[in-house]
């Protein structure tokens, strides 16, 4: 809340900061936060904000409702937040397995509502060494994560395994706004399809194209390859999958097509320009 630099100077503007404003310290008062819609806020300022305060077009606050019926629903929300925020994100991976990769550039693109999000790459092993050793450094519950190389995490009392039910957490549990997953009817049916194209073929060809050495089949999966490209780049919209905004279908390609180097490298394997 603005003031004037002095006491009982409280005025009715306030500012919604995005980065940290170190200036404003001890100068202003912080008295609320942002619990809802912090992604409109986000467009504004990548749209029509300047650095200079001042806006390069119109932008109007409609229909915000009554502070009354609000306020009650609000302050739960404000506690459950901060709780959030506050707890330590502890995540499993194993660096190497695109999965994982898919939860962490999600939890990255959450980061800003965790304080503190502890990684362990290859957990699984230290948390089974210091089991073997009787150590009790680590306060969880190992059997529930210890089941494999998927990636996991651990918030509070909440655990996760697995990409899909990461990303869910991370999407709707962390953040004001859940957008990872599509709600208009033609997103949730992309989403279906990517995911079982991207289980049922996608990986095979991708692994089989490593892992088979006889030049003829090797050829032959390239072709296969190619046309699963090319199935998924019909269902792209400019700029991500589901149109302006970043899904979860964009979230767990993007480490297969990172990996296109790998099958360069040790297969000549191109996608074609157009």
């Amino acid at each position: 809340m603005a003031n004037c630099g002095e006491k009982d100077t409280n005025s009715s503007q306030f500012f919604i900061t995005l980065e940290e404003t170190p200036w404003l310290d001890d100068f202003h008062v912080v008295f609320g936060a942002v619990i809802k819609g912090f992604k409109i806020i986000d467009r504004i300022a990548a749209n029509y904000g300047k650095m200079d305060g001042t806006v390069t077009e119109k932008v109007e606050i409609l229909s915000c409702g009554e502070t009354k019926t609000l306020y009650a629903r609000g302050q739960q929300k404000i506690e459950k937040n901060h709780e959030e925020y506050t707890t330590p994100l502890h995540f499993f991976t194993s660096h190497f397995i695109p999965e994982a990769q898919s939860a962490w550039i999600a939890l990255n693109l959450r980061k800003k509502e965790v304080m503190n999000i502890v990684v362990y790459v290859d957990g699984y092993k230290m948390m089974d060494e210091d089991r073997k050793e009787g150590e009790d450094n680590i306060d969880y519950q190992l059997d529930e994560l210890l089941d494999g190389i998927v990636p996991s995490l651990k918030h509070g009392a909440q655990i996760r395994k697995g990409a899909t039910d990461c990303i869910e957490y991370i999407d709707k549990e962390l953040g004001p706004d859940a957008y990872f997953f599509p709600k208009d009817e033609l997103g949730i049916q992309k989403t279906n399809i990517c995911f079982s194209f991207l289980n049922e073929q996608l990986k095979y060809h991708f692994y089989s194209m490593l892992l088979y050495q006889d030049p003829m089949a090797q050829e032959k999966i390239k072709l296969m390859f190619l046309e699963d490209i090319k199935y998924i780049n019909k269902l792209y919209v400019e700029p991500y999958m589901c149109g302006d905004e970043m899904t979860i279908c964009d979230i767990i390609m993007a480490p297969w097509f990172e990996r296109m180097a790998v099958l360069e490298h040790y297969r000549d394997f191109k996608v074609p320009v157009d």
